[in-house]
């Protein structure tokens, strides 16, 4: 067997040393929570990464504790969980970059897999399910006072207006209340989904933000930014104690859930590494984050983000099926995902100019929100409308006989609209096909 090695950051590592030396209850850690999932996925066959035993250890879970170097020299070396995990073969989505629409069909519909397995997973006893995440889409008004570090005043007054939307249609509203929730894996992005020779989905990796919350919220955060490394406390790019001047000044996991949870509760933590098993009400399994995303990857960033979100679509509702409000607010927790993302780069742009790295990576995220929500409100109108017919056809079509079959998405590979439709013209006199039809009645 082929194993690979990987230490934890950091927050995780020394919130399970102090759960299991001085609490006695390492089960709260994240760090258990990784462990139960995957083993879970894998034993009802979903292909993911699995923690191998050690072959001298004391620690109650696959993994060991070493003295290792950190950025930090006056926290250097420093105790952290050192884990094997069995190789997962394929290769990573983002390295393909000639992708295939039925691929990103493919990935919706392995997460849906996931979702249905995951769900019936008891957490009742994996408190770390429950602990607060700043990119969970419930949390999305919390960006609202990092807006002004956007330079560009239009897109400053488009992220407000995303928010606002969100704080009136789905929170003052109650209708966020009636989301399903679950425990997904909240990191589908195209680094973490292995694709085999075909382009077909052959596994995922990364659990590391594993959260319970709305399932629509996996399919929406798929193909996210990439999480970056934390250790020892420190921050990566910083180098500074997230408990210290580091806090919010950068993207980070560790400083953003700090920074957000103490401006929100305006008080100071007597425990700053405590922070990752509080508990906080669980997440929702919306998924608009991978739809996001999904319009970010090597197809989406070709003028075709929407083909690439309703393919995706297509492929998870295949599998699991949509409320009705949670189709109604799609549109919406796409753009609040877009929102979250672009907000907080500009931020560590702000802390970090330098690193040109955080506008590239942030010039395809406003393109896509510009695009489903943008700055003419009339324009945003019919947008939504056209999005929710989109939407709509691409559940209405999914209807699959086997989880083999190459979903045909025929239908949905079209061009944005600022590339325009040469055929718009001619389409109202050819009629419909008939195999067609009966796919969007199906």
């Amino acid at each position: 067997m082929i194993v690979v090695s990987a230490s934890h950051n950091g927050v995780e590592s020394s919130d399970f040393i102090r759960l299991w030396k001085k609490e006695s209850a390492p089960e709260k850690s994240v760090i258990h929570l990784q462990t139960t999932m995957m083993n879970h996925l894998n034993d009802n066959g979903i292909t993911t990464s699995l923690p191998q035993h050690p072959t001298s250890t004391d620690v109650p879970i696959p993994a060991s504790i070493h003295e290792m170097p950190v950025h930090s020299k006056d926290n250097s070396p420093c105790e952290l969980v050192l884990r094997l995990f069995s190789w997962v073969p394929g290769r990573t989505m983002d390295s393909v970059k000639m992708l295939p629409l039925e691929t990103l069909a493919d990935a919706g519909r392995y997460l849906g897999r996931m979702s249905q397995y995951l769900g019936s997973l008891n957490t009742e006893k994996l408190a770390a399910a429950r602990r607060f995440h700043q990119w969970d889409g419930k949390n999305t008004c919390d960006i609202k006072n990092f807006i002004k570090y956007v330079d560009d005043p239009a897109r400053r007054a488009m992220v407000q207006s995303v928010v606002d939307t969100f704080q009136k249609e789905l929170i003052d509203s109650k209708v966020a209340d009636s989301f399903p929730v679950a425990l997904i894996h909240a990191d589908f992005n195209d680094a973490n989904i292995l694709l085999d020779e075909d382009c077909r989905v052959s596994g995922v990796i990364d659990f590391g933000d594993s959260v319970e919350r709305c399932v629509l919220w996996a399919c929406l955060v798929t193909f996210g930014a990439h999480t970056q490394t934390r250790v020892s406390g420190f921050c990566n790019h910083r180098d500074q104690p997230i408990d210290a001047s580091c806090r919010g000044s950068c993207s980070c996991a560790s400083c953003w859930t700090l920074h957000i949870y103490e401006q929100n509760q305006n008080r100071e933590l007597k425990h700053p590494k405590s922070l990752a098993i509080i508990a906080f009400p669980v997440r929702w399994r919306v998924y608009d984050d991978a739809m996001a995303y999904a319009m970010l990857t090597s197809y989406g960033k070709r003028n075709r983000g929407v083909s690439a979100a309703a393919a995706f679509l297509r492929g998870y509702s295949s599998v699991c099926t949509l409320t009705d409000e949670e189709l109604k607010h799609l549109v919406l927790l796409i753009a609040c995902r877009l929102s979250c993302s672009v907000t907080l780069g500009a931020y560590s742009f702000k802390q970090a100019p330098e690193n040109e790295y955080l506008l590239l990576h942030a010039k395809p995220g406003w393109d896509a929100l510009g695009l489903i929500w943008g700055t003419d409100i009339e324009r945003r109108k019919e947008m939504r409308v056209a999005l929710d017919q989109i939407f709509a056809q691409a559940c209405s079509s999914s209807g699959l006989t086997s989880a083999d079959e190459v979903i045909d998405c025929s239908d949905l590979s079209f061009p944005d609209p600022p590339l325009g439709d040469p055929f718009s013209g001619l389409r109202k006199s050819f009629p419909e096909r008939e195999d067609v039809k009966r796919q969007r009645v199906a």
